[in-house]
């Protein structure tokens, strides 16, 4: 692919960081696919140099003033796209970035990797060669995975409620579906499948594979397959064993279980031994 066309989508200005970013490019890929070659000029043409111009003009190097650093960092926290309201016009919607650790890390080993090339080609890249904007302490994920986790554990305890709702009516659902399954192979090709108020007819089909059952419905035909509740009932039986095996520290658990079995809540310690249903590796 060509290393100019993903850099020139930004229509950066200043020409001598342009063929910067397109030289440091073309020497990473080798080692990127696509789609990390995409991610890398995204950020150091799109998020970087293009905001910063946007944000200080007349900056013609990589060295950005302190203040302009500040400018472009609580810009990248946030994201902003054109949303279409309820009344149909356009407007300007903000969220929080929560990428934006991972774009503080492209950032940071591009600066760092000029120094380490210029010291083979002083003449060529040691002018480039300036501090890097984004510290150590900025790129440390340890905060990032906490609130990342904090988000995980929000949904799950917006779904937990639905949970007896969800796996009920999936069971009458596979129920339901078993049903129709059985009397779709019981009547002969051409014969209306009991149970449907003659709206499903058997279908002529000599070719099609034993384990389907074919039939005609108003809008034309389609495979009779049974309904993938017994995946969700699956996942509902070991969801609880998953989770015990993911977490390592002591916490208070619900084991949810489907209606066959018990429903508890306990506080378990840490560890392997913990709460595994009997019978289970």
């Amino acid at each position: 692919m060509s290393i100019e066309g993903p850099v020139d989508r930004y229509r950066i200005r200043c020409k001598p960081v342009r063929d910067l970013i397109v030289d440091y490019l073309r020497e990473r890929q080798p080692s990127l696919d696509f789609a990390g070659l995409d991610a890398i000029s995204r950020t150091l043409a799109g998020l970087i140099r293009a905001r910063i111009e946007s944000l200080a003009p007349g900056i013609d190097s990589l060295r950005l003033p302190p203040v302009a650093a500040r400018a472009w960092k609580d810009d990248l926290k946030v994201k902003k796209r054109t949303a279409v309201g309820s009344d149909g016009k356009s407007a300007e919607v903000s969220s929080p970035r929560l990428d934006a650790k991972d774009e503080h890390m492209r950032v940071r080993a591009f600066y760092l990797d000029i120094p380490q090339w210029a010291a083979e080609e002083p003449a060529r890249r040691g002018p480039w060669a300036v501090p890097c904007p984004i510290s150590d302490d900025e790129i440390h994920k340890a905060e990032e995975f906490k609130r990342r986790k904090a988000r995980m554990d929000q949904r799950t305890r917006e779904r937990f409620p639905v949970l007896p709702i969800l796996v009920s009516t999936t069971e009458r659902r596979r129920r339901e579906a078993a049903g129709l399954l059985q009397a779709a192979g019981d009547p002969g090709p051409g014969a209306l499948i009991p149970a449907t108020g003659g709206a499903l007819r058997r279908a002529i089909a000599p070719k099609a594979a034993g384990h389907l059952s074919w039939v005609e419905v108003a809008c034309g035909r389609g495979p009779w397959h049974p309904h993938p509740c017994v995946v969700i009932d699956e996942l509902t039986k070991v969801g609880c064993r998953m989770a015990l095996k993911q977490d390592r520290g002591p916490v208070q658990r619900s084991v949810y279980q489907t209606p066959f079995r018990t429903r508890s809540s306990a506080a378990r310690p840490a560890g392997p031994q913990c709460g595994l249903p009997p019978g289970r590796p």
